[in-house]
């Protein structure tokens, strides 16, 4: 089943780029969880709802300043988010003369297309880095991690970097 939740590194970019949608997976300091958060990890709050049936939370529900806890959501809920604000992707694949398939993308209103993955999982998830790269890493500084030399995400209130790295004892460091 975690195949069908988004990387932590692009939950963090998805939220910081103003994704609020209501999910069912959430990372915990990198970790994909379920629905099963405690209240200690959300701040002590109870933002849990129910929407058909089912217990769902939004990225401004979460408030814990000890804890870093984004939404995960699927794929098809960041595609879904990117075509409701503007950038429709298409995934397709090519048949190639030895049966086999290649796979690449299209996003519209960006010049050419971007192929040659050999797995459909691949095709979509350069797509997913490529369109949040298109809406929002666009002059964003790289920071290095000083610990382990990981890339780090700005968290949304742009105060806190978060280290890539899951096992990196350093997870915070102050954007100063």
């Amino acid at each position: 089943m975690n195949k069908e939740f988004i990387s932590y590194e692009e939950a963090l970019d998805l939220k910081q780029l103003g994704f609020d949608e209501p999910c069912f997976g959430h990372y915990v300091d990198g970790e994909l969880r379920g629905i099963d958060l405690g209240m200690e990890e959300l701040g002590g709050v109870k933002p849990y709802y129910q929407r058909f049936g089912f217990h769902v939370l939004n990225n401004h529900d979460i408030d814990n300043p000890s804890k870093v806890v984004v939404t995960a959501p699927t794929y098809s809920q960041a595609f879904r988010w990117f075509r409701d604000n503007g950038k429709v992707a298409e995934i397709f694949s090519q048949l190639l003369p030895s049966n086999k398939y290649k796979w690449g993308f299209k996003i519209q209103g960006v010049e050419g297309i971007t192929d040659g993955f050999l797995t459909y999982e691949e095709a979509e998830l350069e797509c997913l880095k490529k369109l949040i790269g298109i809406k929002g890493r666009k002059g964003r500084e790289e920071v290095e991690c000083s610990n382990c030399g990981s890339s780090m995400s700005l968290l949304p209130d742009d105060s806190v970097y978060v280290c890539s790295n899951r096992e990196c004892t350093s997870c915070y460091e102050d954007n100063e």
